[in-house]
């Protein structure tokens, strides 16, 4: 008696093609708009706190989301690329397990980007570097002095204010909108722990504490 036997349909990543080139084109239209939305979002669940005066998003923190997902169309367009070499030499590909490595690559940048936040409140303010997870917390007490400083991007003059800390780093804040909602309450209470409050500077004319 003969036995049926139900063939398995071997996996064709061609069959995929349509379904990573949207992905891919969907991504690289994202990264114009979405990292404005998805990062305050975002950085807003994961630090909200009653107790906190403001979150503010570095702008470096757009710029690694934005990217990520740029980072997804250019290894899509590699894949496509090396691809299409291995069949004008007529041999097996064998990039796509390095290929789908590379566009994972894209996450960890993503949520580094989340992470890189500044939250302000009264007592003092936790900051994340780009490359670090955890932060750092300092007291306003720790701010030796705070240094505005003038600043031309593309025609268009903007203050950031270096916070000059007691150990010796410089942490720098940028004046958005977010933060001068609070920046009176922040010099003042800089001030009452001894903290200076110096003159604005021309970037060119600014040199970073020593101390």
């Amino acid at each position: 008696m003969a036995k049926n036997r139900r063939r398995k349909r071997q996996f064709d990543i061609e069959d995929y093609h349509p379904t990573i080139l949207l992905v891919a084109g969907a991504s690289g239209l994202l990264s114009f708009f979405a990292p404005v939305v998805i990062i305050p979002i975002a950085q807003e669940m994961l630090h909200f706190d009653g107790g906190i005066l403001e979150i503010l998003t570095p702008t470096m923190s757009y710029r690694m989301m934005m990217a990520a997902l740029l980072w997804i169309p250019f290894v899509t367009g590699l894949y496509f690329f090396t691809r299409k070499l291995a069949e004008q030499r007529r041999v097996p590909y064998r990039g796509g397990p390095l290929m789908a490595v590379l566009v994972l690559l894209a996450l960890p940048l993503m949520a580094f980007s989340i992470q890189h936040v500044v939250v302000l409140e009264e007592e003092g303010f936790h900051y994340n570097r780009w490359y670090e997870w955890s932060g750092t917390w300092y007291d306003w007490d720790d701010v030796n002095a705070v240094q505005p400083v003038r600043e031309s991007m593309g025609g268009v003059l903007h203050i950031t204010y270096r916070f000059q800390m007691n150990d010796g780093r410089e942490i720098v804040f940028e004046s958005d909108d977010d933060f001068r909602r609070v920046r009176g309450y922040i010099f003042e209470t800089v001030e009452a722990g001894g903290g200076e409050m110096l003159p604005t500077v021309d970037e060119d004319d600014y040199e970073p504490s020593n101390e």
